[in-house]
């Protein structure tokens, strides 16, 4: 589940970093911009199929956010 949501996250936001460690099942952060929008052991919960676009809009709002302030 990892490398889908880690490709499909890449794919629609190019500077999203999502690191992950092998053997840390569910263990996702997306940073964006040096920001942390999204963390499983931050207590954001696993991603998966059912909550994945709420990564993405948060992902949206990060960068709108950065637009605005350019």
């Amino acid at each position: 589940m990892y490398n889908l949501i880690k490709n499909e996250i890449e794919k629609q936001y190019p500077d999203a970093e999502v690191p992950g460690t092998v053997g840390r099942t569910g263990a996702l952060e997306v940073v964006f911009d040096g920001k942390v929008i999204w963390s499983k052991l931050n207590g954001d919960g696993k991603v998966d199929s059912s909550n994945v676009s709420i990564v993405l809009d948060r992902l949206k709002k990060a960068i709108e956010a950065k637009e605005k302030k350019s």
